[in-house]
């Protein structure tokens, strides 16, 4: 029988940082080429990137990262996922093969016990439920809670067994065994899903004395450091949220996050804690995201009733992630390097509305976009300034870059000297899932429009209505290539927001 438990548990390796910053090397044997490493607070309810870092031909990569809090971090590598654990105080090692990552990933440095802890902890969690099928889920309720301690009680003392031979720290201990206590809470919420199902019986419910049980691992604290936690309490909810919200199907002025919010007003079991960051995780799975035109009206409502002012903070990280800077407002004054190695600022393309567009080798859906761009700047050129400003590492990469993909077109070359690391980046909100993006300027230099992601046939309508209305001319809609309809699946490291 199809085994089902490894769909929930996932391989996690921990690593650590400095006092102040965290030093993280590494190298990928067999890398792919212009391949990056991120790496992804997942905790968080802005799940951005903290780093994004480019691997050299040979696959070694090093970074000096600012890491805010210990906890779950992703790695994530040409669309493949690993999660690290970044302690302060511990710098670190990473050496995998590209071809065969994770699996065969190895971690080295001053936390080593640390890591070699989690490694092994999860090498023998995973082992463990692999030999478990679905035949569980037909148990009797007292046979799947005796079950369900047993698995608790095993591994929680093999997990102390590695942690005393490790001599892993207490906090890396304590993270783990609340890792697993999700696990068995998620393992418990598939039995109430699928119980009665898989005995015939579709009216079956759980008992009280099942509901205690699960109590035994539900802890509040876990909402903070474990979306999988979030998930479970949102499909304990489902059920009751479905038929709340069967009169609003056919309202198409209030959004699913708005009525969620509704919703847990009606839920006095929950602390205001718990109904931020399940409110949070709602907004950030449904409503935003760069095709919601009412992404606006949804950030006000989590501003009303949200109370945390860290969540707060967070999903305004992610409203200005995907909007970038505000229309109307003035683009703020970054430097950027030309190809003859000159200064130069974007203010002084005033006078024309201007097309700034950001992108990089590591993206490489840029060269699908090439032929329209091609064509939207030959014919405004008379009315419109144009500013290709490229993110790669260095300044090497970017003349490669632009003269291969940019060197015949109309317009000013630029340079964000440090790439994703620039101040160009960060006062202009650009990440590496958001390459290739683009952003129009009136003729003051204010943000004339929010800014687009990639280049698919529905972003470049909006493009080209946007420069229409800016520069007062009336252009054709050019095919975008029908690689780019997907923007998030090609970014250059297979991260999406």
């Amino acid at each position: 029988m199809k085994k089902y438990f490894l769909l929930i548990l996932f391989a996690v390796f921990a690593i650590s940082c400095s006092k102040k910053d965290l030093v993280f090397t590494g190298k990928i044997n067999n890398p792919a080429p212009l391949s990056r490493i991120e790496l992804i607070d997942v905790s968080s309810v802005a799940t951005l990137p903290i780093a994004n870092i480019g691997i050299d031909e040979k696959g070694n990569f090093s970074d000096t990262i600012s890491v805010k809090k210990d906890g779950i971090y992703a790695l994530v590598y040409q669309g493949k996922v690993n999660f690290l654990y970044l302690k302060n105080g511990e710098n670190l090692n990473l050496e995998g093969n590209g071809s065969t990552f994770p699996e065969d990933l190895k971690i080295s440095g001053k936390g080593q016990g640390n890591n070699e802890f989690l490694i092994e902890s999860q090498k023998f969690i995973t082992s463990y439920f692999s030999k478990l099928n679905q035949a569980v889920l037909a148990k009797n309720e007292n046979d799947f809670i005796k079950e369900i301690e047993k698995y608790s009680a095993d591994i929680n003392k093999k997990l102390d067994e590695i942690a005393k031979s490790k001599n892993a720290d207490k906090d890396v201990i304590e993270w783990k065994k609340s890792d697993l206590m999700v696990n068995l809470l998620m393992i418990s919420s598939q039995y109430e899903m699928m119980h009665g199902q898989m005995t015939q019986n579709p009216d079956f419910k759980v008992s009280t004395n099942f509901k205690e049980s699960q109590k035994k691992f539900e802890k509040e604290s876990l909402i903070k450091e474990f979306p999988a936690y979030r998930q479970y309490l949102l499909g304990k909810l489902e059920p009751d949220f479905r038929k709340f919200a069967t009169p609003f199907l056919n309202d198409t002025k209030t959004t699913q996050t708005e009525v969620f919010l509704k919703f847990l007003e009606t839920r006095k079991e929950f602390s205001q804690e718990q109904k931020d960051y399940l409110a949070a995780y709602i907004a950030t799975q449904f409503d935003l995201h760069p095709q919601n035109d009412k992404i606006e009206q949804v950030l006000k409502a989590l501003t009303e009733k949200v109370k945390s002012e860290n969540i707060k903070k967070d999903l305004e990280r992610v409203y200005t992630a995907i909007i970038g800077p505000k229309v109307g407002s003035a683009l703020p004054e970054v430097n950027f390097i030309k190809q003859d190695g000159k200064a130069y600022k974007i203010s002084e393309l005033k006078g024309k509305p201007t097309l700034l567009i950001f992108y990089s080798s590591f993206a490489p859906n840029i060269v699908q976009s090439a032929a329209a761009l091609k064509e939207i700047t030959e014919f405004y050129k008379a009315k419109l300034n144009v500013a290709y400003v490229n993110m790669d590492d260095d300044a090497k990469q970017f003349h490669k870059t632009s003269k291969s993909l940019f060197g015949s077109f109309t317009g000013v070359n630029l340079y964000a000297k440090g790439g994703l690391k620039s101040e160009a980046a960060q006062q202009l909100h650009i990440y590496g899932f958001k390459l290739p993006s683009f952003v129009v300027l009136d003729k003051d230099g204010k943000v004339g429009s929010k800014t687009i992601l990639g280049l698919s046939n529905i972003q470049l309508t909006e493009l080209i209505d946007i420069l229409n209305k800016q520069t007062g001319m009336s252009a054709p809609v050019p095919e975008a290539s029908e690689t780019e309809e997907e923007h998030n699946e090609h970014d250059g490291d297979g991260h999406g927001h």
